[in-house]
């Protein structure tokens, strides 16, 4: 089958195409750091687009170099009380 930029994924899926562990993925949603995701109830699930922009925005010509900071909201007003 090929693959379409709306082709969704489970996070099993998605986990296998990124080769990273499903846990990962996971943490990732939880911290805000991984792909977006699509929320269908209790379902996740990520688009091929998603997956390819989170690969794309990982790619680094140096081990020095570092991602962008994330803003943060929760940690800022966690920090300010």
């Amino acid at each position: 089958m090929s693959k379409t930029p709306d082709q969704v994924f489970t996070p099993s899926e998605a986990a296998r195409e990124l080769k990273v562990s499903i846990s990962f993925l996971a943490k990732a949603r939880m911290n805000g750091t991984g792909p977006t995701f699509i929320r269908c109830g209790r379902a996740i699930r990520y688009t091929l687009t998603a997956i390819e922009a989170y690969k794309a925005a990982q790619t680094r010509t140096s081990t020095s170099q570092y991602p962008k900071a994330v803003a943060q909201p929760y940690a800022a007003k966690a920090m300010s009380s």
